[in-house]
């Protein structure tokens, strides 16, 4: 089982549930081969995203972030914490922390 798996597993055992994804947006850019044209195209976004009470979490294949949105504030003011997703163990300790 790889790590983002991992992590979805373990939130939904610990009572967190499924919220759909992130927003999802791709873009060209140029590369080495087809410059000055854009040739290759990225992808960010589209990470499973969960939810507890307040706060939610988006499960990367690189990075797992969890944060509790905040009215009134715009969203880089919003309290948040990342994990790179392969450090299990961090990230069960930041859930057990946050037990409602």
């Amino acid at each position: 089982m790889d790590n983002q798996k991992r992590v979805i597993a373990t939130l939904l055992e610990n009572n967190w549930y499924d919220d759909g994804l992130t927003a999802a947006r791709q873009y060209k850019i140029i590369t080495q081969d087809s410059y000055p044209l854009a040739g290759g195209t990225i992808k960010q976004g589209g990470k499973p995203r969960m939810k507890k009470c307040d706060w939610k979490v988006s499960v990367g294949k690189r990075t797992t972030y969890f944060y509790r949105r905040e009215k009134g504030k715009p969203y880089y003011e919003w309290e948040g914490k990342g994990f790179p997703t392969k450090n299990i163990d961090d990230i069960i300790v930041f859930i057990n922390k946050r037990k409602h």
